[in-house]
Parts: structure tokens; C-alpha cells; sequence
């Protein structure tokens, strides 16, 4: 696996520990509705690296 392959999951596990982060030390404040949104930018970005076609070329 190259670096580049990796971004896209690596974005998305940070955006849901910064959620997390977020729920954990400001409950039941705006900044949770701002984790949701997180929670989804994270979950589109690990799901577009799941489907994503990759290259099979051995090289």
C-alpha cells in the first residue's frame, strides 16, 4: 500500500476521534452537532477509500 492509499482512511479515523473528543468534553452543547457532521465526513471518506477501484498491476 502506497501512502497516498492510506490518506483517505487515515482522514476518516481522525475525523471520528475528533467527534468523540467533542461528545466527551463539551456534552450537550453545539459542538456535538458539529461531531455528527464529523461522524459523517469521516464515514464518506473511510467508505470512498472501501469502494474505490484499485490499481492490480504488480510492478
Amino acid at each position: 500500500m502506497d501512502v497516498d492509499e492510506l490518506l483517505m482512511p487515515i482522514i476518516g479515523l481522525q475525523c471520528t476521534l475528533l467527534a468523540v473528543f467533542l461528545v466527551v468534553a463539551f456534552p450537550h452543547t453545539l459542538w456535538v452537532w458539529l461531531s455528527f457532521l464529523l461522524v459523517v465526513i469521516g464515514t464518506v471518506f473511510t467508505i470512498g477509500w472501501a469502494v474505490a477501484p484499485r490499481d492490480s498491476e504488480a510492478g
